[in-house]
């Protein structure tokens, strides 16, 4: 044993009985599955749509947005931010404020209704609306 009078040896250091390492033992296939090993590892994994996706499925609403009246212009684009920036969260989405800032978008922007329609209709987006999200929709479209 290393400390008892001999050299630690690379069989020792393999089994982690070098007296300081860790002893890490990995077993079946772990690629892809965002698990980072070894003292300070870390591992980020992202779901959902790219930020590039996300920012062309939200042109032709900052377009609209654009047209909004004046005097509701900005707090149309700042709403239109935030909500783009809770789709960015993907699978992390917040149902209930993606709801919120849907409904208060429309009541500035009520030009908007078709395009906020038409982008939730997108796959990308179809798939993170939630029941609350979808609850908004049904109801901004009249149904």
């Amino acid at each position: 044993m290393p400390g008892e009078g001999r050299a630690a040896t690379k069989e020792d250091d393999m089994a982690g009985d070098n007296g300081g390492g860790d002893i890490i033992s990995i077993s079946g296939n772990i690629s892809g599955s965002g698990i980072a090993v070894g003292r300070g590892a870390k591992a980020r994994v992202t779901t959902g749509p790219s930020a590039a996706e996300i920012n062309a499925l939200f042109a032709q609403l900052a377009e609209a947005v654009r047209n909004a009246p004046i005097a509701d212009r900005d707090e149309a684009v700042r709403t239109t931010e935030a909500l783009k920036a809770e789709v960015i969260n993907g699978d992390g989405v917040d149902d209930s404020r993606m709801a919120r800032l849907l409904d208060r978008l429309v009541d500035l922007v009520p030009g908007a209704v078709g395009t906020v329609t038409s982008l939730f209709a997108t796959p990308i987006l179809a798939a993170l609306a939630g029941p609350t999200t979808k609850f908004v929709l049904e109801k901004i479209r009249g149904d």
